[in-house]
């Protein structure tokens, strides 16, 4: 594959990013707003200055309602540009949200009218969002496949934010067709409507240098098979990954930027300090609960494989009963009668994990990335679910995770498999940008208690 073909390749990750860019905008614009408008509207309504003193104490209070207003925006959709059309439900669902927090906020900033005035800027805003955002980036796109058989399975669509249409198919052995296309490319997808084209496999590039440059010249979006199945599904396509799919990648931020590991790893201490002690707090109630429910021990503690191979004590909430581990399975199912019912409680909202905060501190966890793997099962895995399974390892594991918000459980070598699909694409796409997606994606996990 010639590098210069590399430039083909970037057109729909950009686009992702672009939308996620505009998504975090639009939320920003929200909290500021929010932190603004409230005195702004005393102000207006009442003639009252921009911050009472007798009213400091509530400052705290309304940053747990601007929190809390984020986490049921997300939860419900407000804020995920998604495939389904914009309609009624979208615009009722922002309405109850809006109303619900004004019934709130009318009794905990004392001003009725102030609030009723806010909330109703935020669904203007929100809106907005729908208005400006959903036009510039969503999108159908008609799909020319050349290359493999037809009816072959091409990809899953996992991304909802674009929408793709095969309208054409190629196979090289229909030389007629293939003719039509190279005889003039550009019309031949004006005359089928077509702005994507999608390639069974690298040799293509050669076969078609000419034609796909022309096509990139006039606009339209030139991909590989491998990387659109990575677009469209949010994972990495296992069966088809070598050593080319490597070397020619010019992702994989993780591993060679700097800046966006030093800057990982301040965020993790700042968030960790900030969230210890509450979280301590919650940590001791849970222990306490977990000895009277079940004889043993309140923690589980367990040698995990961490950073570049290195072994680390990883720390939870027990969730189980005592049990031998040599008498059953090696994987937790959904209806696991191990599981505890505080146990089922803790996983659903994560609570098990607060004690990992104590592994983020040491440098030995971060707070995204690939779940650790027990040090038993990374033996069994490494030779039997991927060549490139040691990738995982070479960034460090997380509280969550692409795989953990993206997955279910890991019941069989089968889910492990399909999880590790998901590792290995946060591996090579990893960035802050996509941290705050699982970030995000984690708390809407426990606002649904879907936890794992």
């Amino acid at each position: 594959m010639c590098v210069d073909n590399v430039k083909l390749l970037r057109g729909g990750v950009m686009k992702r990013k672009r939308i996620v860019l505009a998504e975090i905008f639009f939320v920003i614009i929200t909290i500021v707003w929010f932190l603004t408008a409230i005195e702004l509207f005393n102000h207006l309504a009442y003639g009252m200055p921009y911050v009472e003193p007798y009213k400091l104490f509530l400052v705290p209070l309304r940053v747990v309602v601007l929190i809390l207003y984020l986490l049921t925006t997300f939860s419900f959709g407000v804020y995920n540009l998604g495939y389904e059309k914009f309609g009624i439900r979208k615009i009722i669902t922002a309405g109850i949200i809006n109303i619900v927090f004004t019934l709130i906020g009318s009794t905990l900033f004392f001003k009725r009218i102030a609030t009723i005035e806010i909330y109703s800027s935020l669904f203007v805003i929100q809106m907005l969002y729908y208005a400006l955002v959903r036009k510039s980036c969503y999108s159908e796109l008609n799909v020319l496949i050349i290359g493999g058989y037809k009816g072959e399975l091409f990809f899953e669509i996992g991304n909802k934010k674009v929408a793709f249409k095969i309208v054409k198919h190629i196979e090289l052995r229909d030389t007629q067709e293939m003719d039509d296309f190279k005889k003039d490319p550009i019309s031949y997808m004006k005359k089928y409507e077509l702005n994507y084209v999608v390639l069974r496999d690298y040799s293509l590039f050669s076969r078609l240098k000419t034609e796909l440059v022309a096509l990139k010249l006039e606009g339209f979006i030139i991909e590989t098979y491998r990387n659109f199945f990575e677009f469209t599904s949010d994972k990495v396509l296992l069966e088809e990954i070598d050593e080319e799919w490597f070397l020619y990648s010019n992702s994989f931020p993780s591993l060679s930027n700097r800046f966006y590991r030093r800057i990982k790893r301040i965020c993790d201490i700042i968030f960790a300090l900030i969230l210890i002690i509450p979280c301590a707090i919650i940590v001791l109630i849970f222990a306490l609960l977990i000895k009277l429910e079940t004889p043993g021990p309140a923690f589980f503690i367990q040698s995990r494989m961490g950073y570049r191979f290195k072994p680390f004590n990883m720390i939870k909430l027990r969730t189980m009963r005592m049990h031998n581990p040599d008498e059953h399975s090696k994987y937790s199912s959904k209806n696991d009668s191990r599981i505890t019912r505080l146990g089922k409680f803790m996983r659903k909202t994560r609570i098990d994990e607060l004690p990992q905060l104590i592994n983020v501190l040491k440098g030995e966890m971060t707070f995204v990335g690939p779940r650790s793997e027990w040090v038993e099962l990374h033996k069994q895995y490494e030779g039997t679910i991927n060549e490139f399974y040691h990738l995982r390892y070479l960034v460090k594991p997380g509280l969550t995770g692409w795989a953990q918000v993206n997955f279910t459980y890991s019941a069989t070598l089968e889910d492990v498999k399909k999880k590790f699909a998901y590792d290995l694409y946060y591996v090579r796409y990893g960035s802050l940008v996509l941290d705050i997606i699982i970030f995000l994606k984690t708390f809407e996990t426990v606002f649904k208690f879907r936890g794992q």
